[in-house]
Parts: structure tokens; sequence; C-alpha cells
């Protein structure tokens, strides 16, 4: 990473370090509300200013095909980028609606996650929208200036009906502004999505309180300890991960005595480790997972950690951890 992106990634984790003191009391709470959004506002804007300067272009994926598209929502025509297997299928494929972080884009989204391999090794589709100003509208407490669920809702409703792809078996994916906004849209149009995985990002208290979805959707985690954007034990305004695994457990129907716990393997010595939590004795017939990274900060696992924000490890791969998830669920 160049001296000037170094520069702005430690300002921006300085900043977001404020939401640790959370115990303060309700005056300090709100004080940390408003400082936790003028944060993530300064997120977005750093965030911008670092994938410019990266100067990124989609990275070609041998047995892929790029398709620049757009879906017309609210009078404007929202862009979007689809990642297809170069050999059709006899069958119609699975897609994966991936959300980039607040300031990137679609390519910049792409490269993080590799997310050429999905289609080339798995045969999935892989359509990345963009957001408003490259920024999510995922708090339902704050009146937005797009209604993103209902515009990822027609992205999927364009991809079912443009091309080949099967209804039933939609995911959702997203890290940190676009993991809330999986949650969100997981909250409230659940009967689109067979499963969803959410990195670097927990459940708002505000999504908590809002989220009565009609189907329990299977949800995959992965949250680092030492994430100075998303703190994993004691944020202020979302839930911390823990609690966001145990909610969406509830929400499932999840018998807490069949959780378990495990430590994976070490792989490599990077200063990380990785624990998973799961339970797949649910009443939905879904599931819940969350690989908690020790040591790992905001950061998509597996990656080459030049858009990080702390320690990114190489003893998970998220792009196939997602996968490895999302192919056991169809609706």
């Amino acid at each position: 990473m160049s001296a000037p992106r170094k520069t702005a990634a430690a300002l921006l984790a300085l900043g977001m370090a404020m939401p640790a003191h959370a115990d303060l009391g309700g005056a300090v709470e709100q004080v940390g509300e408003i400082l936790s959004g003028a944060f993530e506002n300064l997120s977005g804007t750093l965030g911008y200013v670092l994938t410019r300067m990266a100067q990124e272009s989609l990275e070609p994926t041998e047995g892929t095909v790029a398709i620049a598209d757009a879906v017309e929502h609210q009078g404007v025509a929202r862009p979007l980028l689809i990642i297809e297997p170069a050999v059709a299928s006899a069958e119609k494929a699975p897609l994966i609606v991936l959300l980039h972080f607040s300031g990137g884009d679609a390519e910049i989204m792409a490269n993080l996650a590799r997310a050429g391999r999905l289609a080339a090794e798995h045969g999935a589709w892989i359509v990345l929208p963009e957001g408003s100003h490259r920024r999510w509208s995922d708090d339902p407490a704050i009146s937005p200036s797009s209604d993103d669920v209902d515009f990822l809702a027609a992205v999927i409703a364009h991809m079912s009906s443009a091309y080949p792809i099967d209804p039933r078996r939609v995911y959702m994916a997203g890290m940190s502004n676009g993991g809330f906004m999986t949650e969100r849209f997981a909250c409230e149009r659940p009967e689109l999505i067979a499963a969803a995985a959410v990195d670097a990002a927990t459940l708002r208290i505000s999504q908590d309180h809002a989220c009565a979805p009609s189907r329990a959707v299977p949800m995959l985690h992965f949250a680092g300890t030492q994430d100075l954007l998303v703190p994993y034990s004691h944020p202020i305004t979302m839930l911390p991960a823990q609690a966001t695994f145990q909610r969406w457990s509830d929400i499932h129907g999840c018998d807490p005595a069949s959780r378990q716990d495990s430590a994976l393997a070490p792989s490599v010595d990077d200063g990380t480790s990785i624990q998973l939590s799961e339970n797949w004795d649910c009443s939905s017939g879904g599931a819940v997972r969350l690989f908690t990274i020790v040591g790992g900060g905001h950061a998509w696992p597996g990656s080459a950690g030049t858009l990080s924000i702390g320690r990114t490890t190489q003893n998970l791969d998220a792009t196939e951890a997602m996968w490895a998830f999302f192919s056991q669920f169809s609706l």
C-alpha cells in the first residue's frame, strides 16, 4: 500500500476506534451515534478516495465473460456489472448479488472477492450493482434518497427475466455497507434470496428492531476481532458479532443445545486464527454460521488485503466459504 493510502487508512482506523466506549450511559450513547454516523460518512469518503487512487478496472478471469447492463429505478438508470461463465450450462444457473462497501464500486468489489472464480469454477452468475453515490441505504431508521431494497428486488427480477438464472437459487452477499444492506434485504425481502453472506458487518440495532422476516434466510457471517470500523464485541449502533449470530439463530428457531464451536487448523502463520460457530438444527430448515477471524481487521478474508483496514487473514477464503454455504440452499 502506498504512503498516501496508508495515511488515509490510519486516519480512518483512528476515527472508527471511537465506538469502543459503549457503556457510558444514554447521553454518551447519543453522542456516540452521532459520531458513528459522522465517521461512517468519513469511511465512505476515504474509501472512495482509496479506491479511485487504486485506478482499478475489472481483472479478467479465464472462463468468464463480463457484461455491462443497467436497471432503471426511480427514473435513474443504475449500472450493473455481470460476470457469467463462458460456457453455458444446460440448466439455469445460480446467481449471486454481490454488494460493494461504502465508496466502492462494482469492479473493485469483483476484484476484491475474486468473483470471477465463482463463475469459472462453479457456474454461478455474479451481478454487481452499485449504490447511489457508491453507498447503500442500509439503515431503516434513516429516510433514504433511494429505496435500495426495492432496487435490489428489481435487479433480481431483471436478472431472472433477461438471463438464464434459476430464481430458486439467488443469493446475496456484501462487505461492510454492502453487508449491512444484505442483512436489511434478508429482513425485508427474504422470499427473493435462498441464502446470504455478510462480511465486516453485523445487524444494526435499528434493523434488529425492524427485522420480522416472512421466512428465515440462511445466514453466514465473517467478523474480525480487531475490526475498528465494526467492533466485534462493543459496537454502539449495531449488535456485536456473537449477538448477531444469536439473533439469526432465534429467527431460524435453532436449538441452542445444537450450537457447535470449533477452531479451524491454520494454513499459514499470519497472526490470525479462525473460529467457527454454527447451528444447523433449526426449525426453519436453514442454518446460521459465524467465522470469527481472531486478529482480523476490516477486510475480505483471503483477499490480497490492499483495501483492508487491519490484518487480512489468509487462513480463510471467504469467497469459497460463501459458495460452499450457498450451494446447500434453494428456495
